[in-house]
């Protein structure tokens, strides 16, 4: 175990970033936050550590030392009476751990198509991260702050060459609420425009009744 026999386990998404302290026990560290930029680093990070044969505990402490966004709860207590914060047991370490906070890029989201029948079966494309509404009682719209919009030419683009590279007939645009999305009609007509001819169909999952 001490020399890494043992693959490290951490847990990421919105239920661990919201609160990962009851999951503590059963998870070497959270990675807190979007996953664009975050992941990437801590796979270079761990790759660094098994080059120079770093130790279990001192894989996670260069983890948590260098990687923003990286929380490591061995490192870290929470004592009766403190309303559930935790503070550092280790020096070295961050007093408070970051969320990372990632540009949303839909032409990195296009993933491989399945060989089997999906419940959703189309492109996903997302359009936005975040919300302005600021409902107290909404989970994704607190932990996804700041508003995130794609830019209209970044989204056509990734329809546009998701459906041709996919096979797809249906694509769907994502954010917790499309309606929200500014640019929406304009990125609606030109989608339209450069694949009239492709017999291709809309499909937006998330509308509000206001």
């Amino acid at each position: 175990v001490e020399r890494g026999s043992q693959p490290l386990i951490f847990a990421g998404g919105p239920t661990a970033t919201s609160n990962p302290e009851p999951f503590a026990d059963f998870f070497d560290y959270f990675a807190l936050g979007d996953g664009e930029e975050l992941l990437p680093e801590i796979g270079r990070c761990l790759q660094r550590c098994k080059e120079e044969k770093l130790s279990r505990v001192e894989t996670l402490f260069r983890l948590c030392t260098s990687v923003e966004g990286v929380y490591v709860p061995m490192f870290y207590d929470s004592p009766p009476g403190w309303g559930g914060a935790v503070y550092p047991v280790r020096e070295g370490v961050p007093a408070r751990v970051r969320r990372r906070v990632a540009a949303p890029d839909p032409l990195r989201q296009v993933a491989l198509v399945p060989y089997v029948s999906t419940v959703h079966d189309r492109l996903t494309v997302e359009i936005r991260r975040g919300c302005t509404r600021g409902c107290r009682f909404c989970q994704p719209g607190m932990l996804t702050r700041p508003a995130r919009d794609v830019p209209p030419e970044d989204v056509v683009k990734a329809v546009v060459e998701g459906m041709r590279k996919t096979g797809y007939n249906e694509f769907s645009l994502l954010s917790l609420s499309c309606s929200d999305y500014l640019s929406l009609p304009s990125v609606g007509l030109e989608i339209k425009n450069q694949l009239q001819e492709e017999n291709v169909s809309l499909s937006l999952p998330s509308q509000r009744v206001d």
